[in-house]
């Protein structure tokens, strides 16, 4: 199986090659709050508040602040001056993220002045990073860029590279406000290149998050979304809910220009529910931004000013300088189609005057220079650590050379020994067993990789626990064929429709081919229905289609093979009504009376279709659901397996005939009789496919 998403493979590999993040589950938080309420104050209550801080900071800021502030206050108490350090710059780094600018350049001063007194150089090359971030915001750039390189000459002073690599990101980031797009990619890639080897997930979706807002810029769309797909895909593994928030606030950037104006409403309205959810006001004033455009792209001129009139008293507030210019630039037009002069004239003066401010002729200027000087910096440090090599590699070849004449008698009677038969034979063998040593680990380290593959899909997939509170009565029958699989399941329920929707689908390929397609698809899935709020199954097929296509088979002149056969249900609970939806999918309903009523799909698959037909409209099947209907969607692994005695297929109408004697039997003896019934027809002939059964009674 190809699959043409430029580099979505590499992306993929490096993904499932990695550590887990040092990620607290629910049970463990929970524990640990509790822990920090009934303990004494020591040290390690000190250290506990901080975890917490840590933990609460990308997905609640006020929690976050109250864990730091209790930190702070118990190293006061006891004297730990690393302590108060600590959690002085945790709360800068949160105050940054809440728009209180002034109030995080205070504190990330303090703790600066403590690093130092202890002499913790790490931590003073993390303050000096946050400062330049902090300027960044404020719009200074001059002293962001100045602040991120004393932090890279810190942190090259003690190696450590990925504080090195961080701030290669930020000043990439830096120079993308100032539109130099070549140079922040040529920092983003020097970045990339350390995070990548130091497995930092978190780092590589921040950074592709930022790659793509460059590509935006620079027009080169399909670039963009690739990057922020990539970065969702992390980021939902990570289950980063600020990470989550920016790769959809970058995608609905990208869809208006692409002039899909209710789909960038969806985004942002998500990211916008996050940032909220987080508490991140600068996050906040950049979805009232794009809403306003929204808004005004759709000439709801009125929506359009009560959300900027939001952004600017945000961002007044925070001195969030860039999102005050642009927003004071926008209002002012808005005014002007409103044939409101006088307003649309002082707006336009206000964003003038921070423009000129943010953006001067000596800013940029001064900023160019500082750019200049330390790439000239980095280039005569590398020409000195490059004359230094040479002269110790002319010392070497002196002694080599005397070495080599010293040896040269020896070698002739190696030379002759060698030539022996059974020296030979020696060596062969034990070059042999050397190669099998070799590929021995090779193919360790592959297993090694698939299995942690296999942690990642199950991470994305709906969980089990979803089902449980989406359905009354479910069984689940999956079975790869391999370590992971190519067929996945998909759930979700709409509270306020009071819809369920549930997913059976088999992706082309099975192994890490088909699982990387199971994923691309999961997060299709929750983009078109949760985030996109379609309903309508036959939208939500043609969609996925499209979508697949775009972002899969996009080369022209070589089409990938690669798509999704399906079976979409959705439950309409308020009026018992089922409707299906498939894409070469079938599903059955069983009767508690015995009848069965067969639901099959449309003669098509999602993405590439090898009959070429072009047809991309999806049949929707609808059914009136009675109490104790079971519904069966499957992919073809159970139907297609071959029995051991005549190597024929199990084929569907005997799933049906099964499922008719059992359809009063509880569901979990359901399942255990598909899983015996499979296992008996099979014997021991190996599992052909991936296996996926899904029996849901309503």
């Amino acid at each position: 199986m190809r699959i043409k998403i430029g580099i979505t493979l590499a992306i993929f590999f490096t993904v499932i090659s990695v550590t887990a993040q040092n990620v607290y589950s629910p049970l463990e938080v929970d524990s640990m709050e509790r822990v920090s309420r009934a303990s004494r104050k020591d040290s390690s209550l000190l250290v506990l508040n901080l975890e917490l801080s840590k933990h609460f900071y990308n997905k609640n800021l006020m929690k976050s602040r109250m864990y730091a502030g209790k930190s702070f206050q118990l190293s006061k108490e006891l004297k730990s001056l690393n302590g108060q350090a600590d959690a002085l710059f945790q709360l800068a780094l949160i105050n940054h993220r809440i728009g209180k600018l002034s109030d995080a350049l205070d504190l990330v001063n303090q703790a600066a002045r403590l690093y130092e007194l202890i002499g913790d150089s790490k931590a003073t090359g993390m303050v000096q990073a946050e400062l330049g971030n902090l300027y960044a915001s404020m719009g200074n750039m001059v002293k962001a860029i100045e602040s991120h390189q004393e932090a890279i000459e810190l942190f090259e002073s003690i190696n450590f590279n990925q504080g090195v690599a961080q701030c290669y990101s930020d000043l990439g980031n830096t120079h993308f406000y100032q539109k130099n797009y070549q140079t922040a990619l040529r920092y983003f890639k020097k970045s990339k290149e350390v995070f990548e080897k130091e497995k930092d997930l978190k780092a590589v979706a921040e950074l592709y998050n930022r790659i793509s807002s460059v590509y935006r810029d620079m027009d080169e769309l399909t670039k963009s979304i690739d990057y922020d797909y990539y970065a969702l895909m992390i980021q939902e593994k990570l289950r980063d809910k600020s990470g989550i928030a920016q790769s959809n606030l970058n995608i609905g950037q990208t869809a208006i220009i692409q002039g899909e104006l209710k789909r960038a409403e969806g985004y942002i309205e998500y990211a916008s529910k996050l940032y909220k959810e987080i508490g991140d006001q600068l996050g906040l004033t950049r979805c009232l931004l794009i809403s306003a455009e929204i808004e005004v792209k759709q000439n709801h001129l009125e929506n359009a000013l009560d959300q900027l009139k939001q952004c600017i008293e945000i961002a007044q507030e925070s001195g969030a300088q860039k999102e005050l210019t642009t927003a004071y630039s926008t209002i002012a037009n808005v005014y002007e189609q409103k044939q409101m002069y006088e307003q649309a004239y002082r707006f336009m003066t206000l964003h003038a005057q921070l423009k000129d401010t943010l953006y001067s002729k000596d800013k940029t200027r001064l900023f160019s220079e500082m750019e200049v000087k330390y790439r000239t910096k980095n280039k005569e440090k590398e020409l000195q650590e490059e004359k230094l090599k040479t002269q110790q590699q002319s010392g070497k070849t002196v002694m080599y050379v005397s070495f080599a004449l010293s040896l040269s008698g020896m070698l002739v009677v190696v030379i002759l020994l060698m030539l022996k038969r059974s020296a030979l034979r020696k060596q062969v063998n034990e070059d042999l067993s050397v190669k099998n040593e070799l590929i021995r680990n090779k193919n360790q380290e592959i297993i090694d990789s698939i299995y942690y593959a296999k942690k990642i899909q199950e991470a994305i997939i709906t969980p089990r626990s979803y089902f449980e509170k989406t359905f009354r009565n479910y069984c689940i029958f999956f079975r790869p064929k391999d370590i992971v699989s190519g067929d996945f399941y998909w759930a979700y329920h709409d509270p306020v429709k009071n819809k369920s929707f549930w997913v059976t689908a088999d992706c082309t390929g099975h192994g890490v081919p088909g699982a990387l397609m199971s994923m691309i698809g999961t997060v299709m899935l929750n983009e078109i229905v949760i985030v996109g709020k379609n309903q309508d199954p036959e939208n939500i097929l043609r969609k996925l289609s499209k979508y697949l296509k775009r972002y899969i088979n996009n080369d022209e002149e070589d089409i990938s093979r690669d798509g999704i056969e399906l079976s979409l249900c959705v439950f309409d609970r308020d009026n018992d009504k089922l409707q299906f939806c498939g894409a070469n999918g079938h599903a059955f309903v069983v009767r508690e009376n015995g009848e069965v009523i067969d639901l099959k799909g449309s003669k098509q698959p999602i993405g590439y279709d090898p009959l070429e037909r072009g047809n991309t409209e999806f049949v929707v099947l609808e059914h009136q659901v009675q109490e104790n209907d079971m519904v069966v969607t499957f992919t073809d692994g159970y139907p297609d397996q071959l029995g051991s005695e005549n190597r024929k297929k199990f084929k569907v109408g005997a799933m049906k005939n099964n499922f008719v004697q059992w359809r009063n039997e509880p569901m979990d003896k359901i399942n255990e009789n598909l899983v015996q019934a499979l296992e008996d027809w099979q014997g021991d002939i190996d599992q052909i496919d991936d296996v996926l059964v899904i029996a849901v009674k309503l």
